[in-house]
């Protein structure tokens, strides 16, 4: 077989079609569906106990495989694009999710039309070129992929693989005028409120950050006033606590938001792979004979692993709800917080009515703390609101609880 990138784009894939493949823990087929063979050119024959690199594009980085192979040998799925080669060496891209199974893995893969595959032949080339030209190694070649994949604004891998999984099934439902299954649409709604949640954040962030050098003023404005351990000076300690205190709920916050992220993206991903398993052992009933493979024991296979991601799925859901709790506890502690800047402002103002003189600073410290207070109370209304969505969305999604 010539080892020249293929150019010609094979058209025997269609929208509609699924592959199917299975092989063993080394990667060797063992079974595959009738879509897989059409579209490679392969004969059966010719697949069967053959390595599933068979079909590899040398145009695919290796760090793209290197990252495959760590992650379902660790036990974990893994969805990515990939480019193949058919046996006229033509080529087709997927979308491939793969499954670890306890005697070998399963794989299955859909036609991507995404905006998100779109940047996808550039991002290789560039990991290609890294590796062709630069010598770089397979390691390092996933390092770049997963920086790349950062500098586009993926949290993560598993981020990455679930938004682009529910990309590609939302676009096939439009192209093939299906309706998109409506737990998916719920997960992708629910993973932008809780991602959401991290902005909000940064907001608090940077409110907390325009207040810092309050403490600090008021204590100026003490020593010119009133001298030390007047209210202005109390006034200044106990700001100094609550900022502290504000800090400490927001870190909380973020690691509780995390959480709730990595769990939206599991849900996600749990959802769709559980409407490939379920569409692939369906189109086994209507699977054409090939030599060696029992269809009926495929589909099977497929709808415990469709179960296995529901399960899974749920069990996601179940702790992002837990997470809308916390934080709703902590909009509570927020809300806490922000009583005592009003207060700080209150008491900075009834001290400002004390004095005919000297009183620029404090002007300039209560309207900080009032802009502070505003702000404050809007960024933990917007949190409130998106916790109520992400309660009645999860609601929606667990077993028996749906209204």
């Amino acid at each position: 077989m010539s080892a020249e990138p293929a150019t010609r784009e094979t058209d025997r894939l269609k929208m509609e079609n699924l592959f199917f493949s299975r092989t063993d823990p080394r990667g060797v087929i063992q079974a595959a569906n009738g879509v897989f063979v059409t579209v490679s050119g392969h004969e059966w024959s010719a697949l069967n106990g053959a390595p599933h690199k068979v079909v590899r594009h040398p145009d695919m980085p290796a760090g793209v495989f290197h990252l495959m192979w760590e992650e379902i040998g660790a036990g974990r799925p893994f969805g990515g694009y990939v480019k193949n080669l058919t046996a006229d060496h033509a080529h087709y891209w997927v979308f491939s999710v793969v499954l670890p199974l306890d005697d070998g893995f399963v794989s299955m893969r859909l036609k991507p039309s995404s905006e998100m595959f779109e940047q996808m032949d550039d991002l290789y080339s560039d990991l290609r070129t890294e590796e062709r030209e630069q010598g770089a190694t397979p390691e390092e070649s996933q390092a770049l992929l997963l920086q790349k994949l950062r500098d586009l604004g993926y949290t993560d891998y598993p981020d990455f693989m679930s938004i682009a999984l529910a990309k590609e099934l939302g676009a096939r439902a439009r192209a093939l005028r299906h309706r998109l299954d409506p737990a998916l649409q719920e997960m992708c709604g629910l993973a932008d409120t809780v991602l959401k949640m991290r902005d909000y954040g940064d907001m608090i962030d940077t409110i907390f950050h325009s207040t810092a050098l309050i403490p600090n003023n008021l204590s100026i404005q003490a020593r010119s006033l009133e001298g030390a351990n007047g209210p202005i000076s109390v006034i200044s300690t106990n700001h100094q606590v609550m900022a502290q205190s504000l800090g400490d709920i927001l870190s909380r916050f973020r690691k509780a938001v995390d959480d709730g992220v990595a769990h939206t993206t599991l849900a996600r991903f749990n959802a769709g792979v559980r409407l490939l398993t379920q569409e692939v052992a369906a189109q086994f009933r209507n699977q054409p004979k090939m030599e060696g493979i029992d269809p009926a024991a495929e589909a099977r296979r497929l709808a415990v692993l469709a179960t296995d991601s529901q399960l899974r799925e749920h069990a996601s859901v179940g702790k992002v709800m837990g997470a809308a709790a916390i934080y709703r506890g902590m909009s509570t502690d927020m809300r806490r917080v922000m009583s005592g800047l009003e207060m700080s402002r209150v008491m900075c103002k009834i001290e400002q009515s004390k004095y005919a003189s000297n009183i620029d600073g404090l002007n300039e410290i209560v309207g900080r703390l009032h802009r502070a207070e505003r702000q404050l109370s809007e960024v933990i209304d917007s949190i409130e609101t998106g916790v109520c969505y992400i309660e009645d969305r999860t609601n929606r999604l667990t077993p028996g609880r749906a209204a």
